[in-house]
């Protein structure tokens, strides 16, 4: 007994009281990693993330569709079997195919212009004319994204029909050639758009045309 250190008891003490001190310490470190890590989870589970990288390549790609616009506008060109040019009011209709894994674009087209004039004849006398004049062609083209819209050069093979509705009317057929550019705005599944049309046929006119169309 006489050989116990007289300090023994104080740092048995002293260890006690460290170990005491710590155990709280430790605790409290994990419990503040737990709050941080829960809250910088809540904080990412509030923010929207962007989808996959591919995701947004698929999106970007071209889609299949089937669309279809009614067509009106302005012709301008030679006046046939008259002379000189006259500006005619025309409308119309368009359906095509778009593929989904090129910008391939199949269609057809028919406009259809109408000319009024009076007109002096040899044996009837003086009388009201109407033309008929109607352009129909089936178009292939390519469809390019440029910003919000939608170009699409195509061209056109088909047949110029001029209807001549008069006593000694008749009617003929020729073939043509319709280059063009289609430009639209697509606003959900609706179109909003504009065709400049160059038609060479028996007669060589240019058209401007608005169209309204709609896509499934």
């Amino acid at each position: 007994m006489n050989g116990t250190h007289p300090a023994l008891p104080a740092l048995v003490f002293h260890a006690a009281t460290r170990s005491a001190t710590w155990l709280p310490q430790s605790e409290l470190v994990r419990a503040a990693a737990l709050v941080c890590s829960l809250v910088s989870r809540g904080a990412a589970a509030g923010e929207p993330t962007d989808p996959p990288l591919e995701n947004r390549e698929q999106s970007r790609e071209p889609t299949a569709a089937i669309s279809v616009a009614v067509l009106a506008g302005w012709n301008h060109g030679d006046e046939v079997g008259a002379g000189g040019y006259r500006t005619l009011f025309g409308h119309g209709v368009r359906a095509g195919y778009s593929f989904a894994t090129t910008p391939l674009y199949l269609g057809f087209t028919a406009v259809h212009y109408k000319h009024e004039f009076e007109q002096d004849d040899s044996e009837y006398g003086r009388e009201h004319v109407t033309d008929h004049l109607v352009h129909v062609d089936f178009d292939i083209g390519a469809e390019f994204h440029g910003g919000p819209l939608i170009l699409r050069p195509y061209i056109g093979l088909g047949a110029f029909i001029g209807i001549h509705d008069a006593s000694n009317g008749n009617s003929a057929i020729f073939p043509e050639l319709v280059p063009g550019l289609h430009i639209r705005y697509p606003l959900g599944p609706v179109d909003f758009g504009a065709d400049a049309r160059l038609e060479v046929g028996w007669e060589k006119t240019a058209a401007l045309l608005g169209s309204v169309g709609a896509r499934w």
